[in-house]
Parts: C-alpha cells; sequence; structure tokens
C-alpha cells in the first residue's frame, strides 16, 4: 500500500534467516577472503625478503618494475628506471631479467 519506491518488505527476506545453510555458506566464504587475505600478505613479505637480499641495483629494479616499494606509485618503465641508474633501458632488462633468475630459488621454497 504505502510502501516506499523499490522497498521490499522484509518478509521477502525471511527465508535467509530460515535456511540453515546459508548462514553456514555465508561465514565459510568471509573464512576464505580472511584466508586469502592471510596468505597474501604473507606471500608478499617473502617476495620483499627476498628482494631484500638481492644486491642494492638488482632491489631497486625489481622493486621499481612491479612497485614493490612503500608507495602507491604505477610499476615504472624501464626507460624510467634507466634513466635513474644511468644506463639504457635493454641493460635494465638485462638486470630485471638476472634478478628474477636469482629470485625464483628462494621463492619456489615457498610454494
Amino acid at each position: 500500500a504505502n510502501r516506499a519506491a523499490g522497498c521490499i518488505p522484509n518478509a521477502h527476506y525471511s527465508w535467509l534467516e530460515h535456511d540453515p545453510t546459508y548462514r553456514d555458506r555465508f561465514l565459510k566464504a568471509q573464512q576464505l577472503n580472511r584466508d586469502a587475505l592471510i596468505d597474501a600478505a604473507r606471500a608478499h613479505a617473502r617476495v620483499v625478503s627476498a628482494v631484500a637480499a638481492l644486491s642494492p641495483r638488482d632491489a631497486l629494479v625489481v622493486r621499481a618494475s612491479f612497485n614493490l616499494g612503500d608507495c602507491d606509485d604505477a610499476p615504472r618503465t624501464l626507460t624510467a628506471i634507466g634513466a635513474d641508474l644511468g644506463v639504457c633501458r635493454e641493460r635494465v632488462r638485462q638486470v630485471q631479467a638476472l634478478a628474477l633468475r636469482r629470485l625464483r630459488p628462494a621463492l619456489s621454497a615457498f610454494a
């Protein structure tokens, strides 16, 4: 009768309260999301730790290429990284490839 446009009476949602599996599914989904966030945080910490073990130049290239720094900037281009280091884009690509090869064994232990 005098319902606001777009409002649905609570009676239409009563099935949610009476469905015994709904609450379980909802709680399980929340736990999965929480677990995924924890796993992502642990993986990020492992990557940051492995990158810290690289040489300063290699670490700088990896951090800048994949935005692993403390800022929210977008990943930087090879040309921009090369300008900071005083080398060409191709040399930055080579350093990046070598650094990633060095990281692979350290990170494969966690897979």
